[in-house]
């Protein structure tokens, strides 16, 4: 079911003066009470370099009505939507479970996708980082300690590449389907990663692919060794394996990172809704909860502040 947009707040700019900061602002969101909306789901629009754009909002039921609350930006695939996100991921049952409010944003174009410095443009992540000003400042209640994204397919590429940004808002970062090349961000800071594929995805190939429908891809282990190198971590990982599932932690990192290779796995997000993912993207496993396995990675983390 599409989720009716919000009747009651006008689409706002991101560029805010100072007057218009809410109590719920950068400076004190994480230090105390401040404003919040009704939960439930509600579709929103913002103002970002003179176009509009759209994203859905959750607020999670049962939360403490004058507390900051955990939030993660949830970023969809190629040819997707926010709603699609949400309903193949399951993942607002887990935040009202868990108390952490959800922005699933809408990528542009047609068909609908994100830019990334892989497809040879930062326009995406320009957008993303003045959404996260935009809510913390004039929407919900949120911690911006606890801040973070996640995405599949074009989305976990997306989200890989804002870990490249300097003062960066997320404090970690998940990515299912589809890395990121960080030899275009060389000299970026360490940064939590958890990363899911599997070895079967028809879509974004595990060993690479330079010419996907969201750019050229990096081969998933040449990735993951780069972010080891990134993360100071030591070389070899500790690998654990149970039935399909083979669960990579590297040790002795500057932060912390964690992979999930699923041997049969297609371009799917594991454990997620079969009828919401739809198309023949090869097989959905159920011996992976990545919804839960990556809200429990994220939430492990809060951003440093200097």
């Amino acid at each position: 079911m599409r989720v009716p947009r919000r009747p009651v707040r006008a689409a706002l700019p991101v560029l805010l003066t100072a007057a218009l900061l809410s109590a719920c602002g950068p400076s004190d969101a994480s230090d105390g009470p401040c404003e919040d909306v009704e939960p439930g789901t509600t579709r929103e629009s913002v103002t970002v370099g003179g176009v509009e754009r759209e994203y859905l909002l959750h607020v999670p039921e049962g939360a403490a009505e004058d507390q900051p609350r955990p939030v993660v930006y949830l970023l969809h695939g190629y040819d997707s939507d926010a709603q699609d996100m949400v309903d193949t991921t399951q993942v607002l049952a887990t935040a009202d479970e868990e108390g952490f409010v959800v922005v699933a944003p809408e990528g542009g174009g047609d068909p609908q996708r994100w830019e990334t410095p892989a497809t040879g443009s930062d326009d995406d992540v320009t957008f993303v980082e003045e959404l996260v000003e935009h809510v913390a400042d004039d929407v919900a209640c949120v911690d911006e300690e606890r801040t973070y994204v996640a995405g599949f397919s074009n989305g976990s590429a997306l989200a890989q590449a804002l870990s490249c940004q300097d003062d960066s808002p997320f404090a970690a970062y998940a990515g299912v389907s589809a890395p990121f090349d960080l030899g275009r961000c060389p000299r970026a800071e360490p940064a939590p990663l958890l990363y899911v594929h599997g070895r079967r995805d028809p879509v974004i190939t595990y060993d690479g692919n330079i010419r996907s429908v969201i750019g050229p891809t990096a081969p998933v282990d040449l990735m993951l060794d780069r972010w080891r190198a990134r993360n100071q971590c030591d070389r070899q990982p500790r690998v654990e394996r149970r039935g399909a599932i083979e669960h990579r932690t590297w040790t002795g990192c500057d932060a912390r990172l964690e992979a999930y290779v699923v041997a049969d796995g297609g371009h799917q997000w594991p454990g997620g809704d079969r009828a919401a993912a739809g198309g023949p993207s090869g097989k959905m496993t159920d011996e992976l909860d990545a919804t839960r396995t990556v809200w429990e990675f994220l939430s492990a983390h809060r951003l440093a502040r200097g």
